[in-house]
């Protein structure tokens, strides 16, 4: 079960790596363009290349935000169910929110030791 909700944690960063270079491929297209406008006789094919590039990852993040989206849909139902409220919070925080556990003890004024046993009960109570 841990694992299934996990997986919004790596679509999330998934979406964020690809993010990153959709970012690099624009700065790259910036310096293409720069470049082009500098050589009369630039082709502008590697402008096209870099261009096809970006289109094609912000397709990609497109997808892989829809399947977060329904991914998170199906983690926050096996959440909900959880009635221990300090259970379900630990595991928004982690597998929602994809926070680290740092962050979820801060938030939560407890120790890490004490939310890593939430977070077990929490999966136990989820494993039934």
């Amino acid at each position: 079960m841990k694992k299934y909700l996990q997986q919004a944690y790596r679509i999330n960063t998934r979406i964020n790596s690809k993010i990153e270079q959709i970012k690099s491929l624009r700065e790259l297209a910036e310096r293409i363009t720069a470049e082009i406008e500098r050589t009369p006789k630039g082709n502008g094919d590697g402008m096209a290349g870099a261009v096809d590039s970006i289109v094609d990852l912000q397709k990609e993040v497109c997808d892989e935000v829809a399947l977060l989206v329904s991914v998170k849909r199906d983690i926050n139902q096996i959440i909900s169910e959880v009635e221990n409220i300090d259970q379900r919070t630990v595991l928004e925080l982690r597998y929602l929110s994809c926070l680290r556990w740092e962050e979820i003890a801060v938030i939560m004024g407890y120790s890490m030791q004490r939310v890593f046993q939430i977070h077990k009960e929490a999966i136990n109570a989820i494993n039934g």
